[in-house]
């Protein structure tokens, strides 16, 4: 947060459950917290975000068996500032008919100046085998629904078009979403696909949520034909353009690409060295620098990239003792110090790296 303050959120895969810690700034860390506990399993699929009050929005999902059924709805809880917690709200699923809501769920939190601190959601609608979106747009209101990619030829393949879904949210309130859709090599080859839109803001402000629709300026747009996975997508702060880092599966790389004028440009080929590039995590700094923590399956440890404006990327070796670096995520602090949160395997705990 602003202070500093690390907050982590993980998924406990032994009890079911969502816990919270925090790392002081002076490399403290506090008791765990647990967020969401009861008969479901909790947090298989989550993420969380900070708003810049500093409020810690999380979304999850939970499973529940009924005989042979599994049921996967999505859920959202709020930690204020202050440290209290909101009551657990569901996002989509849990009615008759819902049976595979919110997986690679992937949460931002609205910072336009018309919007509150409100989150929105992007993830998979598995009943249908769309990429989804859940906005909310009054704190405290139902989220509001609608896919932004289609299900193209998701009944005959049995496979869904909308996975890996991930999102942000722009400076003047445009959202971003991508997604990987297996089904396009159907039509022409495998791809990233990306959808950006926007609220009509007059319509906000009378209150006629009826009437909202949005306003798509690229929907369903191809970002680049290749067979993907674990995509991680951030918006630039200078210009609001969106950023994609993804594993390109085929060859086992990192690769990365921005939405320029001229649209999206041939991807970067960020780091080749093995089989490498898995689940990476994307940021971009006030200064339009861009970092990316990702696993490297041949090795089995946490690696960095690193692009500086004018500068070729660097790729650094963070943590390499025993196997470390599966789902990372990544941060930067208000000093521009990274911090990175990984699963350790090896010890079967949650590791965190800081560093410049």
């Amino acid at each position: 947060d602003t202070m500093g303050t690390q907050h982590v959120v993980m998924h406990d895969s032994d009890a079911g459950e969502v816990l919270y810690f925090q790392v002081t700034i002076e490399g403290e860390t506090t008791e765990e917290v647990v967020v969401v506990s009861d008969e479901a399993f909790d947090g298989a699929y989550l993420d969380a975000e900070l708003d810049v009050y500093g409020g810690l929005h999380i979304a999850y999902t939970s499973d529940e068996e009924y005989g042979d059924v599994l049921v996967r709805s999505l859920h959202y809880v709020k930690r204020s500032a202050t440290g209290i917690w909101s009551a657990p709200q569901t996002i989509d699923g849990g009615l008759s008919g819902q049976l595979e809501r919110g997986q690679y769920v992937d949460i931002a939190v609205h910072n336009a100046s018309w919007l509150g601190q409100t989150p929105s959601f992007a993830y998979l609608d598995g009943d249908h085998g769309t990429p989804t979106l859940a906005d909310v747009l009054i704190e405290g209101g139902d989220p509001i629904r609608f896919t932004v990619g289609t299900d193209y030829l998701s009944g005959l393949t049995y496979v869904d078009s909308g996975l890996f879904t991930a999102m942000d949210i722009d400076g003047e309130g445009r959202q971003h979403v991508a997604f990987f859709d297996p089904n396009a090599s159907f039509g022409t080859a495998a791809q990233i696909q990306y959808t950006n839109f926007e609220w009509d803001e007059d319509i906000l402000e009378t209150g006629s949520l009826m009437d909202l629709l949005p306003s798509y300026t690229h929907f369903e747009e191809t970002v680049v034909e290749s067979n993907a996975n674990d995509l991680s997508l951030a918006t630039r702060i200078e210009d609001d353009v969106p950023c994609i880092a993804y594993q390109d599966v085929s060859a086992r790389d990192l690769m990365f690409t921005c939405r320029e004028a001229e649209g999206w440009a041939v991807p970067t080929n960020v780091y080749s060295e093995g089989l490498t590039g898995g689940q990476p995590s994307l940021k971009i700094s006030e200064a339009g620098d861009y970092f990316i923590s990702f696993y490297d399956e041949g090795t089995q440890d946490l690696m960095l990239a690193t692009k500086r404006k004018e500068m070729d990327w660097e790729v650094i070796e963070v943590d390499t003792a025993g196997m470390v670096g599966k789902a990372s995520s990544l941060d930067l602090g208000p000093d521009g110090m990274i911090h990175i949160s990984y699963y350790d395997q090896s010890n079967q705990t949650v590791r965190i790296a800081s560093g410049f």
